[in-house]
């Protein structure tokens, strides 16, 4: 008898649990779709990420590629000599000199040829 019980409590138990099985398996559905989308949503900020830092990295590489260009492009400042250091600066005295008088003539000269 006690067997004959125990099966109709365990049938009436199945019985019970056949919709809160199908539940639980929804939920675990669920669970598992939310798991997947997130996933998904780290991967794709990863790529975002890596797409990203290429982009910034290709960036960077451009403006040294300008700034060598636009070191190529300029002319050279030449500190010295290759045997040796530059001459010092010649003297004012040794600079050719012009009278006022004859300077004031000279523009003179030049004005009235412009003139005609």
């Amino acid at each position: 008898m006690r067997t004959v019980a125990r099966r109709a409590l365990a049938l009436g138990l199945l019985l019970c649990a056949g919709p809160a099985g199908a539940q639980d398996a929804d939920l675990f559905q669920r669970g598992f779709d939310l798991e997947m989308q997130l996933t998904q949503a780290r991967q794709r900020e990863v790529d975002l990420r890596n797409q990203l830092m290429a982009l910034e990295a290709r960036q960077q590489a451009e403006q040294a590629i300008r700034a060598i260009e636009a070191l190529r492009d300029a002319a050279p400042i030449r500190l010295s000599r290759a045997d040796g250091p530059l001459p010092a600066p010649p003297a004012p005295e040794r600079f050719a000199t012009i009278p006022d008088a004859r300077l004031a003539a000279s523009n003179a000269r030049v004005r009235a040829a412009l003139a005609r």
